[in-house]
């Protein structure tokens, strides 16, 4: 003699089948109780078989959500499911600014500044920051732009050259000389610098 039993979506509650609440979900028949959304994920309305991931820009920190929380408004996700507010971030073409809220980016050719999301900027090649606070010179008198450059791609304070130090990496390291590849390079043995080029 057969039985009859819940099916997917529902939960048992005496003799009867309800449908499992908004935030919860039921993946398999014959479930006495729905299980909550896992974080990162949502259930906004009930009866749900499984549950669907926080989109982009959105998050769910808790368990048993039934709708996810939105980043900030100038912030986004990187991805979608994500699990907390530490995971909105700037999106490509902004970076961190003042008071936390993300600024647009210029274009990297007057900006000096490559803003490739996930709050990740870098120093455009032709370009020199000497720290995180993104004061941007240009390297005026860099003769070359690409395989040369003094001024190289990179994160603020580690884009010169090899060899090379200073504002618009314009000087080069004691005991180095200028070289044709926009570095610098050791003296010979018996020689050293006196002055910083």
């Amino acid at each position: 003699m057969g039985a009859c039993t819940c099916k997917q979506g529902f939960a048992a509650k005496g003799t009867d089948c309800v449908p499992c609440a908004p935030g919860t979900f039921s993946g398999t028949s014959g479930r006495v109780v729905c299980d909550e959304c896992p974080i990162g994920r949502f259930a906004a309305t009930s009866g749900k078989t499984k549950c669907g991931r926080c989109q982009k820009g959105t998050f769910a920190g808790s368990r048993g959500m039934p709708e996810c929380t939105r980043c900030p408004a100038t912030e986004t996700t990187m991805s979608t499911g994500m699990e907390s507010l530490s995971d909105c971030v700037c999106g490509a073409g902004t970076r961190p600014g003042h008071n936390k809220a993300c600024e647009h980016c210029e274009i990297s050719s007057s900006s000096g500044l490559l803003c490739l999301g996930n709050n990740e900027v870098k120093i455009a090649q032709g370009f020199y920051a000497a720290d995180s606070t993104f004061s941007v010179f240009r390297c005026f008198g860099d003769p070359l732009v690409g395989d040369g450059s003094r001024c190289l791609e990179g994160y603020p304070g580690s884009n010169c050259a090899a060899g090379r130090t200073g504002i618009s990496c314009s000087q080069c390291m004691l005991n180095t000389k200028r070289h044709t590849d926009g570095t610098c390079i050791p003296c010979g043995t018996k020689t050293v610098t006196t002055t910083m080029l």
